[in-house]
């Protein structure tokens, strides 16, 4: 194995366990707020199939079987669909909230002020 390999494969492991530990710990906390109850089902269920999925990644590197590549795939799939399950759940409860749910504390329209800038 190459040095170029080595770091490669260092590397894409470090940062899809940040992201599956990541994925995680925010599965586990959306039980606190009643607006993603509804996603916390879904979400862990798809961590799971991800930590699944990371385990077959090792396993087949480890016995050099030919479908390490199709293994990685998957788990990074895995990790993609979990990012795009939240993002259309949290984008869905964003657009049913009020936009002082988001500032509490925060004038109505100083709260608005602040979410337009962020679309730009």
């Amino acid at each position: 194995m190459t040095q170029h390999r080595l770091i490669h494969n260092m590397d894409a492991l470090a940062n899809l366990l940040c992201g599956l530990i990541a994925a995680l710990f925010l599965s586990a906390t959306f039980w606190d707020d009643a607006r993603r109850r509804n996603l916390r089902g879904p979400a862990l269920i798809l961590e799971v199939f991800g930590v699944v999925a990371l385990v077959n990644q090792f396993m087949t590197d480890a016995l050099r079987l030919h479908w390490t590549g199709v293994a990685n795939r998957i788990f990074a799939g895995s990790l993609t669909l979990w990012l795009l399950l939240v993002a259309l759940h949290l984008r869905r409860v964003a657009a049913e909230s009020p936009k002082s749910a988001y500032f509490p504390g925060v004038h109505d329209d100083v709260a608005h002020r602040f979410t337009t800038l962020s679309r730009l």
